[in-house]
């Protein structure tokens, strides 16, 4: 096994007190491709073995998907290829996580229109009530998706019943799929993104060049073990890579081949005594994460972007973080219901009450502003030689990035993704004492290393 550790760690600017960061694996040294085919799309396993600081056997485990044609022909291979763990997650493990979530704060944190429908005898039928919540929030937004993601869910519920077989059927698959889209929108992500290019990425291999993290906290549950990597090779866009779930049309986390990476994080704000210091929106728009999937998709720069968010009905608060080839910088958007603000590294302070760092926009875990002084300080600290690679010292510092946490170079045509591990509980800890509640964080486990040309060419 290769690893890769940093060059620069022990520069004389990066405290003593770091520790040193988890490793890097090449993922193409790890990535055996299956016989399985739909048309010109494939899937792939990502299985790496290595020994945790404790000196103990472990290993990562992905998926990954090179899906090849329009929205159905890859709607349709994405269901096929992956029929088995999109059931297995949508039907046995997603369950199991909504039980988590009820009865409790989590209703009394909703909308009235969702929180309605425990009314009706459903605070305790937690898959049913879900179900029945996400389908609601469907019918509103229905009318603002586009098209294609249409076509393309109800592709994937025929694609599910090709590779299932059997009695499948394909109208309760398509109706599923829909409703499973619809969690972002339901149950919402805390996370940290920042860019640093300029002075702040002066010192490093690419001098200037523009690094963006995205950081996806989001708990316990089964998502970290059913971790996708997807390449959509479009025929009608641009190619782009998610990082996602089975099953998942929206994007959370993805990059571009010529175009965009984003970043993504819930706008919660620390001053709002309304449920979860959650600002609502409503749920006739168009949903976040199919907003982001579009920008993926079509974007050429950050101007594209932030254009078209403008141009939409949009439902809930969210930054989305937004960098782009051209320009080789990153703004933190603001995106609500009501208007859209772009702030740099100048400006996203008026948010987050943080201190202004040159060439670098960022935004914490917490809601805002936040008090947190740790993210600022690892950023200071590395300011200069913030490369891809150091991004692992400063998101295991904030203690960022439970679920995964994924890092674009946007010169070096780089990524570097950590997947978290949970036991069979959906904890990110081996012992039944919770002695190491963090152990399994993405934020301590090793990242793999992926080329983007070479997944944007199906390799």
């Amino acid at each position: 096994m290769m690893y890769i550790f940093l060059v620069a760690l022990l520069l004389a600017k990066v405290s003593a007190d770091y520790p040193e960061p988890p490793p890097i694996f090449q993922a193409n040294e790890h990535t055996e491709w299956s016989a399985s085919e739909v048309g010109k799309s494939r899937r792939a396993a990502i299985h790496v073995d290595f020994t945790n600081p404790a000196g103990e056997a472990d290993a990562i485990d992905m998926y990954r998907v090179d899906l090849v044609g329009d929205s159905k022909e890859r709607g349709f291979a994405h269901g096929a290829l992956m029929a088995q763990e999109i059931r297995e997650f949508m039907l046995t493990k997603l369950p199991e996580y909504y039980a988590s979530m009820l009865p409790g704060d989590f209703i009394a944190g909703l909308p009235p229109q969702i929180a309605k429908l425990a009314e009706k005898g459903l605070e305790h039928k937690t898959t049913e009530f879900f179900e029945a919540a996400m389908w609601w929030v469907y019918g509103q937004e229905e009318q603002y998706m586009e098209q294609e993601l249409v076509d393309e869910m109800e592709a994937m519920g025929a694609g599910i019943c090709a590779g299932l077989g059997g009695s499948c059927n394909t109208t309760q698959w398509v109706q599923q799929i829909k409703t499973v889209n619809m969690l972002p929108e339901l149950v919402r992500m805390a996370c940290t993104a920042f860019g640093a290019w300029g002075e702040a990425t002066a010192n490093t291999k690419n001098p200037g060049g523009l690094i963006q993290v995205r950081a996806l906290d989001f708990g316990g549950g089964p998502f970290v073990n059913y971790t996708l990597i997807a390449t959509q090779r479009s025929d009608d866009g641009q190619s782009w890579v998610d990082v996602k779930f089975p099953g998942l049309v929206g994007s959370i986390t993805g990059v571009s081949q010529s175009g965009v990476g984003i970043s993504e994080k819930v706008f919660m704000v620390s001053d709002n005594d309304r449920g979860k210091n959650m600002q609502w929106g409503k749920y006739d728009g168009v949903p976040d994460v199919f907003a982001l999937r579009h920008i993926l998709e079509y974007s050429k720069t950050r101007t594209d972007a932030e254009l078209y968010l403008r141009s939409i009905t949009r439902t809930f608060a969210i930054f989305m973080g937004i960098g782009d080839y051209a320009s080789q910088k990153f703004d933190l958007v603001s995106y609500k219901r009501e208007a859209v603000k772009v702030y740099d590294d100048q400006s996203i302070n008026e948010v987050t009450s943080m201190p202004v760092i040159k060439d670098v926009t960022y935004v914490d875990k917490h809601p805002q502003p936040s008090g947190d002084p740790s993210l600022p300080q690892v950023l200071q600290d590395l300011y200069g030689d913030l490369s891809m690679e150091n991004t692992r010292i400063a998101t295991q510092y904030h203690g960022t990035g439970d679920v995964h946490i994924a890092a674009y170079d946007y010169t070096d045509r780089q990524m570097i993704v950590s997947i978290g591990r949970v036991n069979c509980e959906g904890n990110y800890y081996p012992t039944e004492d919770n002695s190491d509640e963090k152990v399994w964080m993405a934020f301590n486990r090793p990242f793999l290393q992926f080329d983007l040309d070479e997944l944007f060419e199906g390799k």
